[in-house]
């Protein structure tokens, strides 16, 4: 199975539900003891603070949805399409 989080919150407790109990927050952390996560670097670069910038004004602009929210992330399709575009 693989799930992509893109959230630092996600990011930081992955196997936490807001929802659920204590007890079973705690069996869920230390299953995901045993799992690999690997996650997509996100770059650092001015053209990468352009390029998300502008998906995120054409978001709102043309289609009135925010990305993102408070934290600094586009989805990781739209890091790829920026990979292969510009690298």
């Amino acid at each position: 199975m693989c799930t992509v989080l893109s959230s630092k919150s996600k990011l930081a407790k992955p196997w936490h539900r807001a929802n659920d109990t204590a007890e079973r927050n705690e069996k869920a952390r230390k299953a995901f003891e045993a799992v690999l996560t690997v996650t997509l670097r996100k770059p650092d670069s001015p053209e990468y603070r352009r390029f998300s910038d502008d998906v995120k004004a054409r978001a709102l602009r043309e289609y009135n949805e925010t990305i993102g929210g408070d934290e600094e992330v586009v989805p990781i399709t739209m890091l790829q399409y920026l990979d292969a575009t510009v690298h």
